[in-house]
């Protein structure tokens, strides 16, 4: 049975997401949130983000404007992160 993992991406974008897309070929239930700020303009960041894109992860971000992510409340994001069996931070 798979779990639900939350990945928060804070700091470490591109390794954050790049565990999102790692983990979601493994079979794990993956939902990725973006907080606080942007995605850089870098290349790591862009193709590990093309990879979470591949594998249609779910993105939600906190960051307006919110781009090709699902734009959400801090009580939202606080709802689906308990839903979650695992929580990483990045």
């Amino acid at each position: 049975m798979a779990k639900r993992v939350a990945v928060v991406i804070l700091r470490n974008q591109a390794e954050g997401l790049r565990v999102s897309g790692g983990i979601s070929v493994l079979g794990e239930d993956v939902t990725v949130f973006v907080l606080d700020r942007a995605l850089a303009d870098e290349r790591e960041v862009t193709t590990n983000l093309d990879m979470v894109r591949e594998v249609g992860l779910p993105v939600f971000t906190n960051v307006v404007p919110p781009g090709e992510f699902t734009l959400a409340k801090p009580e939202e994001i606080a709802e689906r992160l308990m839903e979650n069996d695992v929580v990483l931070t990045f």
